[in-house]
């Protein structure tokens, strides 16, 4: 376990993941715990509650800049209140990584991965300030979490990562000289099709229509409040009751007997009782 000094991070490693732990001693492998201050290297505890009776809870920010398979990067951070949703986009920490417990109190953080090949800026470093207001030099105001100020300092992304991915490369070399070959006569304008030569093999596949035979149906329209975009079956189908059952239906209300309303006298006479009989055998 390594532990964030009072200076921040000198590594302009992009950061990959931020995490909350409990306790301090079980910050994961790969992880550097925040646990001073920037500005006044007091204890960055994210909870801090006074209570003298029961047992203390601490909450401290962990992050890494260990590369993942799927090249996916910290682009931003926001502070939001405990009981709001996440932005678009946005992912949150509820739980604590060590101990599975509630990660916030009354404010709480959300994060945004992007992969490398898409993303604007990347964050290099996160900061807690615990008497400053304002950011250093060179950081960014992120927000307020439970009396700490969380700063977070970006680079542009171009600036960072220099390799492009191979399948970008090969895209853009496909392209480039398809547009100069173009552009110096040697092939014709697009048409939309591409077109293999092999004389040597069979061309009944030529025979086959690719064009449809029907217009496509129409899609149908989806409800604005729908959280899903998957079309069902039965959807456009109207719900109706087959005739027999609604003969049946009409046949039992009519046998149905009448309700008779009763008042609060109707009934305290008809259901009242003495306990006379009680009595009676109370006394012997």
């Amino acid at each position: 376990m390594s532990k964030a000094g009072s200076k921040g991070f000198s590594d302009d490693k992009p950061i990959t993941a931020v995490i909350v732990i409990e306790d301090l001693t079980k910050c994961p492998k790969g992880f550097t715990v925040i646990s001073r201050t920037y500005d006044t290297d007091f204890d960055a505890d994210l909870w801090k509650e006074n209570s003298f009776f029961a047992r203390k809870v601490t909450r401290y920010l962990c992050i890494s800049r260990l590369e993942s398979i799927v090249d996916y990067v910290l682009e931003n951070l926001v502070v939001i209140n405990d009981k709001e949703l996440p932005p678009e986009g946005y992912g949150s920490i509820p739980k604590t990584s060590d101990t599975d417990q509630k990660a916030w109190r009354k404010k709480q953080l959300c994060y945004k991965l992007s992969r490398k090949n898409i993303c604007h800026s990347v964050v290099t470093d996160i900061i807690l300030l615990g008497r400053n207001k304002r950011a250093p030099d060179g950081y960014s105001y992120v927000g307020d979490l439970n009396g700490l100020i969380l700063c977070l300092k970006s680079k542009p992304a171009a600036t960072v990562f220099s390799n492009i991915s191979p399948s970008v490369n090969i895209f853009n070399g496909l392209m480039k000289s398809h547009t100069e070959s173009s552009l110096n006569g040697n092939s014709a304008a697009p048409t939309g099709e591409i077109s293999f030569s092999h004389d040597n093999e069979p061309h009944d596949y030529e025979k086959l229509v690719v064009k449809p035979t029907r217009p496509a149906p129409a899609v149908p329209s989806q409800n604005q409040f729908n959280c899903s975009s998957s079309y069902q079956g039965i959807q456009g189908i109207p719900f109706l009751l087959n005739t027999r059952l609604e003969a049946s239906s009409r046949s039992l209300l009519a046998s149905l007997p009448s309700v008779q309303i009763k008042t609060k006298e109707d009934i305290e006479k008809e259901y009242s009782y003495d306990f006379k009989t009680e009595k009676q055998l109370c006394m012997y």
